[in-house]
């Protein structure tokens, strides 16, 4: 079975999918040479994921894939890439869209608009607006490389509950407000808060 979870355009997540959830809750009892109804497999997945997420009890849960498009910020990213199952598909690229003319950029493409944000929206308006699409080669790496931390870049992500939950239990309390709203976006998920609630993260 599969979940399409609804969402809004000012979702962190986007265009989610959740596969997997109903084959392992079926499927645990495989361990014990049977395969179990919904009810009691949640019931005996509850009590794996009551271990340690890094015991290998809660291995099962890797079964569970999520693909989303993910918009986040710069230094987001640079966190979020550490984890090793949390896996980037396609992103969008900055060398191609910062000095692609046709882009437009305003406050609302960083996660914190700033003077230093809007500083760099006017440098690039002066650049297209002395060179067009023309830009010396120099002057395109100078626009590239000093792109602030806060611009938000769109990412195709695909992941797992397992990966899911050890992010969720290590960010939620972390000071960058995006880990806030991204943990939040993550109880929305099928079947999520109760996991979460059985590890006690909160």
């Amino acid at each position: 079975m599969e979940w399409r979870i609804p969402h809004s355009e000012e979702d962190m997540l986007n265009e989610i999918e959740v596969n997997g959830l109903a084959n392992i809750t079926r499927l645990v009892g495989l361990s014990y040479g049977k395969e179990l109804d919904f009810e009691h497999g949640q019931r005996v997945i509850k009590s794996l994921v009551a271990k340690p997420l890094n015991s290998g009890e809660a291995n099962i849960l890797t079964g569970v894939q999520v693909n989303m498009v993910v918009t986040a910020s710069i230094k987001w990213w640079q966190q979020a890439e550490r984890y090793h199952w949390f896996q980037i598909a396609m992103s969008e690229s900055i060398m191609h869209s910062i000095a692609d003319p046709n882009k437009e950029l305003t406050q609302a493409n960083f996660a914190y608009p700033t003077p230093l944000s809007e500083a760099y929206i006017g440098m690039r308006k002066e650049v297209f607006k002395q060179f067009g699409s023309d830009i010396p080669e120099d002057i395109k790496l100078c626009m590239i490389y000093n792109v602030p931390v806060s611009y938000l870049e769109k990412a195709y992500v695909t992941t797992n509950y397992l990966q899911l939950m050890t992010m969720y239990r290590q960010r939620r309390n972390h000071k960058l407000p995006e880990w806030q709203k991204f943990c939040d976006e993550v109880e929305k998920l099928p079947m999520m808060k109760t996991l979460l609630g059985v590890q006690n993260v909160n």
